[in-house]
This record gives C-alpha cells, structure tokens and sequence, in this order.
C-alpha cells in the first residue's frame, strides 16, 4: 500500500486523512501547506535560530558546504550512467530507466548522506557505489548498546538515511534498490519519507509498505506540489526512514537510491522556477532596462510568514517603489526562515529576514526591489545584464531605505545626535560661498546645541558607524544614485545625508584622522550631494570621481565577490558613465574647449552607434563592461591595462601595487593592483614626475601588446618602456607605527641604527651623495619628501577644521626647489628636536613653540607614507622608501609615465628576462625625482641605456 502526499497534506481531490504526521518538530514544506495547523507543533522559530546542522563522523558520506540555495543547472550535476530497470513494488524485472530519455539528471552527488548508524564495512561508501552486491547495513545491536550509554540519542528511533544537499532542489523521482532474495528479513518492508530543511523539520510526504520487494522501487512524489505540474518535490532536506523490516527483523540492507532532477539542458524540460526569464535583448535597437518588482503580499507582523510575488516591469516606465540598500551577511550565514515567493519557498538570510519584518506593512501591499529576490542569482548572464541597470534601479526609485539592522540599547540616542549634528554642521561649514564662522563661534555654537545630547551619545553613533553596511561596496552606488535615501533601524527612520554629516563632527570627537577608513568615502559622497558644500563640479553627471581614485577609496569595503569591487563602481566613476573620457583624458585634467567640443561629438557617435543594435559596446572597452562568467584575475588585468591605455597614458596604476606576501607567489600577475585586500599603506600619489619629461611624445607611457579592442597575445604579461637606475643593497626592517610621537620618533631611529650604525643624536655629520648631510637625507626618505609634507599640513588642517578629507593644498603649485626646502627644514627640526631633547618628542615647556607645528607635520607625514614600508640604501648611495616586500639584491628602475621610481625583481637567466613588479618607491634624488634623467633618456642625450621591461 502506497501513501501519496496527497494523503498527508490533504490536498484538493484527496479523501485520506492526514495519518503520519511529522514528529520532528514544525514544518518547513517543500510545498505550500496549512500554516496554522503547523503553529500546533513544537517552536519552529526556536529550532530554527538555534539549532545548527549537528556534525557528522565516519557515517557521513561527501562533506560539502550547505549554501548557494539555488536552482539546479547543467554545471552542478551529471548523468550518472548503468542505472538498472525501473521496478515499481515487488516486481523484479522492468525496462531499464533512462534517465536522459525523461528530461532527468541524477543529483545524489549534490548531497551529504548520514545514516543513523551502520556496521563497520557497510555505511555511506557502500550504499553510494555504483554496485548493487553491497549495502547499507543497520546495525540494531550498535544502536541499542549506544542507546544505553547515552552516546546516540535518548530514545528508540527508526533506520534513518538523512541526505542534506548544499542547495534548493526540484526532486522529480526517487528510487531505491532492495532485493529479498537476497536479504530475506533484511528487507524493509514499511518505509517513510520526508522533506525539509533540516532533520528536526521535516514534512512527510509519502509511506509505502512492501512484501517481498526485490529490485529498483519507485517512491511517489505525485502532488507534492512544486513544479508547474505540482509533481517537483522541493527540498533542502531528504530522509527516509524505515519503520518495519520483513518478518520483524532488526537489521536493513539498502543497497543504493538515486535522486533525481529535471535536466536543464534537456529540450522540452520544465522546471518549476522562482523567477521567470526577463524579456530577451533584441536583435535590432535598444532594449528597454526590465528588471523585476517585488511585491510583498499577505501584509502581516511579526513572525507570519512571508509571501510574495515578482512582475516583470521597465524600470523607466515602473509604477512607484522603494529600492532596499542593504547587507547579505557573511556568506556563512544560514538562513533561518523563507520567503513564498512564486509560490516557492525562497531561503532569505537573517538580516534580510529582519528587513522584511519591519517592512511589511500590516494592511497594505509594499512594492520593493531587493537584489537577492528580483535578480535571478543562479544565472550569471542575468547577473551581468542587471548590474548595468543597478543605477537605473536605485535612481527610480521613490526613495531608497538603507537598512542598517536591528535596534541596539544606544540606537535611538545615536539618531538623536547625529540629527542634531547635522544641525551644527549646517551652522559651522555651510560651504565655499557662505561666511565661515571663527573657530571659536563654531566651538560655541556646538556647544550651546549640543548642551543637552547625553554623554554617552558620540559613543552610540560610533556604533553605527561600525555597523557592516558602511563597509560594503555595492551600498555606495546604491546611495549615490538615489534621489532620496533613509536610514532605518528597525522603526526609527532618519535622512541619510544627515546621518553621514555627522561624520565630520564623530571623527573630531574621536581625535583621528579617517585617512585609512571609509568614512573619507562616505563624507565624499555627501559633499557631492550637498548643494552648499561642493568640492567641486564632476565631469560627469551622477559620478562622484574617477575609477582610479574610487578603487582606492574603496579598498577598505568588503564585497563577497571580488569581482564586484569593480563591478560596483562602473555606474558612479567618470570613466564608467562616460566611457569617451578613457579616449580624450588630458594630463592634469586641463581640458580645453577644444577637448570639451571633442568629447561631445565623441559621446554622440558612441551613443548613436550603440543605439543601432544591442550589445555592441561600441567605445566601451571590455574592463567597463560587468562580465560574472570572466576569471576573477583576467576582469583585474583588463582593468589595469585599461587605466594605463587611457589618455593621456600614465602609470598611477601602478603605485597602487601593495603585496602583502612574496610577489613570487599566487595566481595574479605581480603588476595587478588587488583592490580586494585592504590597503597596507598610503598610495604615493602627485607631486613628482619620475617618468615625464618636457617635449612632444604621442604617449607618457610606452606599452606594448596592449590592443584597444582584442585581447592581448599575453594577457598576464606587461611590457612597457624605462630605464634602471640602481640596485638595492640594505633594508631596514617594515615601519609599524605605535601611538603618538614617542612611538614614531623611536621608530624611524631604529631604522636609522639598522642602516648605518652610527649615533644620529648627537648628529653624525656624514655627506649624503649629493653634497647635503645624510641624516637629512634619511628623514627626507622616511618623509617621502614633498609627499609627507603635503599630507602633514593636510593633518594639521583637518585637526584645526574638523574636515574628513586631508586635500593636497596649493603646494603643489609651488616651484620644485622652494617644495624641497620646505621638507628640508622639516627634517632639519626633527634632528634638532632629537639632538636637543631626546625623547619623548615635544617643544612644549624646552621655549621652542614653534617647532610644534613643525614636529607635527614631519609627524604625520611620516607615519602616513612610511608605515608598512621599509627604508633602502643602493650601491649607489641612493637612499629611499618602499614596499615592506622588497629586499636587497631587487633593482630600482624609472618606467616611462610612472610619477614615482618602482621596485623591481629580476627573474629568468640572464638576469632580467622578466621581472616582477615589486611596488612603486621613494627615492632621495631631486634629478630622478623631478624628471630629469628621464628628460635625458628619451632625448637621446644621454642617461642610462633604454630598457623594455616584461613584467609577470
């Protein structure tokens, strides 16, 4: 006698009573059920927050991780062939099951198998093999024995084979081998099946009792209610359970089961789909941006299920709805409830989860658009096309909500200040045009508002500040495209922009200079935004700057897909928007009418010409373009041969190359930039001109194999032009910075002490080999010269002013030897401070005030471009800073439009028939520094001999 699911979920046209009930607690269905007759069980929520999935010893069968719940699809499962017949109940002989012929592909392999328990010899192994003479054997007499010294369970249970699979499947037939001929009281003969999403939640939905079954046995899935045809059991959880053995025997012999799937691939197949495909791009024009609309159906509180359904709709042409901006957890993260979506349970992770619920509306239908729920995640193509709609989604919306969790002690006093702030950052930076209060109206005036904000309220805020959503990439676009955003913490709600402006006035509380957090991100985007504080007009409307400077910008926030680090930044960067700014770019940004005028036309042609058919790409080079099916390593090398092929053609790229281990090792070539490590230390950046010279060249950079279109023949090899200057010799050991000036003036004498061995204090008065004193010399690399000064003033001003952003301020503007002074006299006063006072640094009560600034500027600057680097000396008697990963013996060369020297590592024999790029470096020669020798070099009027690097 066979019992259907049908039978237990009394479904429509059903007679039987609901008879086997589950007892393992409340169900999660593969299918849709009657939830209030599941509220009578034990607390499904309860079990769901905090039971995890128990590990599993020797009886386990594969170990794979349990997540990417998606669709089944041709890349995650195979036809396994020698299927033997298909037996329906105690027949033995049938036609063989094929498998292939009925649209099917078997999906065991998908699973991890746990048995109950198992004689030594016959387990997981031999129930999984392809033999049909070995079995699972139960073993009675292990299972009591265990029973009663606690080791197993705490009381009788039936013969268990739990199959856990690592994502949602759509089953479309079960079978099972048995053979009593060969087994005879070995042989099951009551068996029932389950469905969930773990073994404690499990739905039953089929019995079948036997006589004497020998051979393959079909178990009915018919009306389990997946599907188009209600005919696909869903499940994340499979088990069977064997209630009864022939002649009540205690032991079971199982030889094999399969499990199988609608085939994808297969023609004329269905399978039952949470998402409907989007419209297909057209062959000819331009295809209108569809995406999908989720709208939240059933309107509920609290924890009633979800449910949902998804309309296709033109983003441009979309009814009113609001776009969620939020985090997905860290991918070990489990879901711990499901959304009804199309009619299919979709697994949502918690922090989703918690969204929703205070989303939901009690008495209304909410029309959302949610990332993880409109766009098919399973299917890469879709991915790819939906990530160039991504602006358009977040710029449509009727306002964007910025989930940022749930509720803490502190949360509702951290909103409170940060709206008051707000206020005060109204008042006390209003913008270029508007009169700037003096620093003591401006500490008055945040006094008097902020009198009756509690003590503890800057300590909250922090808090939210902390909170994951700030260190995401994908939030950033989401925020910037939208007209308007909100923050929400569960039912307080306030504006965005008034959240992140109290940034300004957190980081002065803090005492700290943000220069390594994102929060320099964030105020960048509200200055964009903010009509009375401008930093200037973009170039480009929507974008809040270039790709370069984005990725660096970025590098502290996460993304689950590396890929999505770039991916993330094509819709809001200059390049990203306008892809004809990557052909006209000019050195300096000094753009002319004329330019102007060009980049117009250049726009129209692209747009006209990509109006003509779909996909043509036509200015638009592959590293602008989202693809999810390239190779991580590949989507980073297109893009850094991209930022080097734009005009006007310089290297800043490469100063962006930070190892944190052996450029030697790993999968990338030693010249990508790895945006998706954090940042080890500040990018050298402006000022200096290594690799330019005066005159008329087509390119700063000369590169090679570096087509605009096709692929280059070596896709992992860079080569482009420059020169050596010298070889290392010694290192001291990597910067790592303590706290406060006593740290860093420690510091910097021991890496002296490891370099020269000589007293610095009192001052040894060596010559440098340009004639100046070598201890200033060193202080000067430990600087990196106009560099550290720079970012020291900027220090200075952002302590004073209670700014975010350290600005490179109009010393740039000023003439190279006047630059070199001003670093000069800084190094000068910290050898003074030293040689006079010793340690801890400090002018204060020696009648020197003056040297305060000084000390803190050389300060500042030193920490900022040393930290995680090392200090060199040449066999010339150069001395410099660089990467923490380079080491005597590498060379110091000029590439052709780098701005700074770089370190490089000769591999191959002879020496230097390739090289690995060890990083960008710092080098105390104003000759080299200011391009000088490179002037030389591709003037043919001397300097060192030309050199073609190929880099690995």
């Amino acid at each position: 006698m066979i019992h259907t699911a049908a039978d237990s979920f009394n479904l429509p046209g059903s007679s039987h009573p609901d008879d086997h009930i589950s007892s393992d607690g409340e169900a999660f269905p593969p299918q849709r059920v009657d939830w209030e007759a599941m509220r009578a069980g034990p607390n499904m929520e309860e079990y769901l927050r905090n039971a995890p999935i128990p590990e599993y010893s020797d009886e386990e069968g594969i170990s794979m991780p349990l997540d990417d719940l998606g669709e089944i699809s041709a890349t995650d499962t195979s036809v396994e062939d020698g299927e033997n017949g298909d037996h329906a109940g105690d027949h033995h002989e049938e036609p063989e099951f094929d498998a292939l012929a009925a649209g099917l592909k078997e999906i065991s392999n998908l699973g991890k198998f746990t048995v109950s328990s198992h004689k030594q010899g016959n387990g997981v192994e031999q129930l999984r093999n392809d033999s049909l003479k070995t079995y699972w054997h139960f073993d009675y007499q292990y299972q009591q024995s265990s029973l009663l010294t606690g080791d197993r369970s705490d009381g009788p249970q039936p013969h268990k084979l739990t199959i856990y699979f690592i994502k949602r499947v759509g089953i479309r037939d079960i079978r099972f081998f048995v053979d009593y001929n060969e087994d005879e009281s070995y042989t099951p003969t009551k068996i029932i099946f389950k469905s969930g999403t773990s073994e404690n939640n499990l739905v039953q939905f089929a019995t079948m009792e036997m006589s004497q079954p020998s051979g393959w046995q079909h178990v009915p899935i018919v009306g389990a209610g997946g599907g188009p045809d209600g005919n696909t059991l869903v499940s994340y959880v499979f088990q069977m359970q064997i209630l009864e053995n022939h002649q009540n025997g205690k032991d079971t012999h199982l030889r094999s089961i399969k499990i199988y799937a609608a085939d994808t691939d297969a023609p004329n197949v269905e399978l039952g789909s949470t998402h409907h495909p989007l419209p297909p791009i057209l062959e000819q024009g331009r295809t209108p941006p569809f995406t999908r609309l989720l709208f939240l159906l059933n309107p509920g509180s609290g924890e009633d299920p979800f449910e949902a359904q998804l309309q296709i709709i033109n983003l441009e042409d979309a009814p009113p709805y609001e776009a969620l901006s939020y985090t997905w957890g860290k991918p070990t993260d489990e879901a711990r409830d499901y959304i009804w979506l199309q009619g299919y349970p979709l697994p949502v992770k918690p922090n989703l989860e918690d969204a929703l619920r205070s989303l939901r509306l009690p008495t209304q239908v909410r029309r959302l658009w949610i990332d993880a729920l409109c766009i098919d995640q399973s299917n890469l193509d879709e991915r790819s096309r939906q990530v160039q709609y991504m602006r358009l989604v977040y710029k449509h919306a009727a306002r964007v909500i910025v989930w940022l969790g749930l509720k803490t002690s502190g949360t509702q006093e951290a909103f409170l200040a940060a709206e008051r702030l707000a206020r005060i950052r109204e008042y006390t930076h209003p913008g270029p045009n508007a009169a700037q209060l003096d620093t003591g109206a401006s500490q008055q005036l945040m006094s008097s508002m902020a009198d009756d904000l509690p003590e503890t309220c800057m300590i909250h805020l922090n808090e939210v500040f902390e909170r994951p959503y700030f260190n995401r990439c994908w939030c950033v676009q989401e925020v910037v495209a939208s007209t308007w955003a909100i923050a929400k913490i569960e039912d307080l709600e306030m504006s965005f922009l008034d959240l992140i402006a109290s940034l300004v006035i957190l980081a002065r509380w803090k005492g700290e200079i943000s220069i390594h957090r994102p929060y320099e991100l964030w105020n960048l985007i509200l200055m964009r935004r903010q009509a009375t504080m401008t930093q200037g007009r973009p170039k480009v409307e929507g974008s809040i700057g270039s790709f370069l400077g984005l990725l660096e910008r970025t590098r502290t926030l996460q993304a689950t897909d590396d890929r999505d680090k770039v991916f993330s930044l094509l819709c809001i960067c200059d390049e990203g928007l306008n892809p004809v700014l990557a052909l006209t770019g000019v050195f300096d940004n000094n753009d002319s009418w004329r330019i102007r005028l060009i980049r117009r036309g250049f726009t129209r042609i692209n747009n006209f010409v990509n109006g003509l058919a779909p996909n043509l790409n036509f200015g638009r080079p592959r590293a602008l373009r989202p693809d999810y099916k390239r190779e991580t390593v590949l989507v980073y090398c297109d893009l850094t041969r991209f930022l080097m092929r734009k005009q006007p053609r310089i290297l800043d790229v490469l100063d962006h190359v930070q190892h944190n281990e052996d450029p030697d090792l790993g999968e990338y070539p030693s010249w990508v930039p790895k945006w998706f490590d954090q940042r080890t230390c500040f990018v050298f950046k402006g000022a200096y001109l290594a690799g330019f010279c005066d005159g008329h060249f087509r390119y700063f950079a000369e590169l090679h194999d570096i087509p605009v279109r096709d692929d280059p023949v070596q896709p992992r090899v860079l080569s482009l032009d420059g020169y050596h200057v010298d070889v290392v010799q010694k290192t001291s050991e990597t910067f790592d910075f303590g706290w406060g000036s006593r740290a860093t003036a420690s510091a910097i004498l021991d890496a002296w002490d490891q370099l020269f061995g000589v007293s610095i204090a009192p001052r040894c008065g060596q010559n440098y080999r340009d004639g100046s004193l070598l201890d200033v010399a060193f202080c000067k690399a430990v600087l990196a010269g106009v560099l550290g000064s720079i970012i020291g003033h900027s220090h200075l001003l952002t302590q004073k002013h209670g700014g975010l952003n350290p600005l490179f301020d109009d010393r740039t503007r000023r003439p190279p030897e006047e630059l070199d002074e001003e670093v000069r006299d800084l190094a000068e006063t910290f050898l003074t401070q030293v040689a006079e006072f010793g340690l801890p640094l400090t002018a204060d009560g020696f009648g020197h005030p003056g040297r305060e600034e000084k000390l803190q500027t050389f300060g500042a600057g030193a920490r900022t471009y040393s930290n995680n680097r090392r200090v060199f000396v040449t066999r010339g008697g150069r001395v410099g800073i660089g990467s923490k990963m380079m080491q005597p013996g590498d060379d110091v060369v000029v590439l052709f439009g780098g701005r700074m020297p770089f370190i490089a590592r000769p591999r191959g024999l002879p020496r230097g028939q390739h090289w690995h790029l060890v990083g960008s470096c710092y080098v105390v020669d104003d000759e080299l520094m200011w391009g000088k020798i490179t002037e030389k070099v591709r003037s043919n009027r001397g300097g060192p001999p030309r050199v073609i690097f190929e880099f690995h």
